[in-house]
């Protein structure tokens, strides 16, 4: 693949476009070609697979800030800071480690979680090792009256 068809790609995925439509949309112009009988490249034969390697590696990117998952966090949590409600440094105080922690709620999470909360119940749901980093992921819930959940929150803690 060309290194103008994948910033095409990565230009389409910053402006949030799905993986389906760039491809759909990359398809139509390969019949095009094909219908006019001109000539094609290998840029022409790509697969919706090739598609979602290019989004993964554009998604880690822009969450990748450093080598060191923690540095990362920290990096994101000061450039985000109305989103962050809690956070946390890793340090050590006395011999005892203090983990790294950081409470994220974007300001439309915090309005859902006051205005359709029902009776002030949160529930949380806790997940480990689902990813490349060992980090516990705690997301945070409210019930609205019929009884849906509403994501209000995340932690995620080295802890």
């Amino acid at each position: 693949m060309s290194q103008a068809l994948k910033d095409h790609i990565w230009t389409q995925l910053g402006l949030g476009y799905i993986v389906k439509q760039i491809y759909y949309k990359h398809k139509s112009i390969w019949w095009a070609i094909i219908n006019a009988k001109e000539m094609m490249t290998s840029d022409d034969f790509i697969k919706q697979q090739d598609i979602v390697y290019l989004d993964r590696k554009h998604t880690k990117r822009s969450w990748h800030l450093h080598q060191n998952p923690v540095i990362s966090f920290r990096t994101w949590a000061f450039s985000h800071p109305d989103d962050v409600f809690y956070f946390q440094d890793a340090s050590e105080d006395n011999g005892i480690c203090v983990p790294f922690t950081i409470g994220i709620q974007t300001p439309c999470q915090l309005q859902a979680m006051v205005s359709l909360g029902d009776n002030g119940a949160i529930s949380m749901d806790a997940t480990f090792d689902t990813i490349d980093v060992k980090f516990h992921l705690f997301t945070l819930m409210v019930f609205d009256a019929h009884r849906t959940k509403i994501l209000v929150a995340w932690i995620i803690t080295s802890r």
